[in-house]
């Protein structure tokens, strides 16, 4: 991403598997533009796009019963589903897009794009720990939050890491608890190891520095609460 004609590597996006730049997924959303239009300007109570049909059978076929047990349940919700049915329809390039990124999900190239994906996390994980970095949170998920007690402390490392060239997002009340602020580091298929490894370094730079900077004298680097191995966030009193 380019931000104020800087060049950085994003770390704050949640397209994991990364298809949101994906060739397949762009020409998906340009063919149902060429064929139904910019928007299709109908109650889904008169007329809706087949497009809806096409994304509905592949969902069904990625998720199984996820919302309805049975078509006759569905088709009733369809046809008597009053927010469902006079809410706005999606434009047609989001539906495109959504039927071939579906395609991807249900080919044999899915295991290894979540594969690539873990593997990310993995080395994630292992550097900041290797680093007396550890996540908040235990899960091995895509998100990585690091705690740093203030949002003062948040905002010093994001700037610093933003003029290194990262761009991380920085989470405080009253998404996270009081005195919970923290980093919020999403890992997806966009950033490579090298990315990732200076990421890592700089944070080993400039956290304990933001640490020192603004908590009292008397406390050491590390009992702040994102420069211990903890697994869970301390809720605030």
């Amino acid at each position: 991403m380019i931000l104020r004609g800087k060049q950085l590597v994003n770390f704050a996006s949640c397209s994991y598997l990364g298809l949101e730049v994906d060739a397949r997924v762009k020409e998906g959303a340009i063919h149902a533009v060429e064929r139904y239009g910019t928007f299709f300007s109908s109650s889904r109570a008169c007329l809706r796009s087949p497009l809806y049909r096409e994304l509905e059978e592949r969902l069904d076929r990625i998720f199984g019963a996820l919302v309805f047990h049975d078509s006759t349940l569905r088709q009733r919700v369809q046809s008597c589903g009053g927010p469902q049915i006079f809410s706005g329809q999606l434009a047609p390039a989001v539906l495109g897009a959504a039927i071939t990124s579906a395609d991807i999900h249900l080919s044999q190239e899915l295991p290894w794009l979540q594969q690539e994906l873990s593997t990310r996390i993995a080395q994630t994980r292992s550097m900041l720990h290797a680093r007396d970095i550890a996540p908040v949170c235990g899960l091995q998920g895509p998100i990585v939050f690091v705690g740093t007690f203030k949002l003062e402390v948040s905002m010093e490392v994001a700037g610093h890491l933003q003029d290194e060239g990262f761009w991380v997002n920085v989470a405080g009340f009253p998404a996270t608890p009081r005195n919970g602020a923290g980093l919020r580091l999403t890992l997806s298929n966009h950033v490579n190891a090298d990315d990732i490894t200076a990421l890592c370094d700089s944070l080993t730079h400039h956290l304990p520095r933001a640490l020192d900077k603004f908590r009292p004298a008397t406390k050491r680097v590390g009992d702040a609460p994102a420069y211990k191995r903890v697994t869970h966030w301390p809720m605030a009193a």
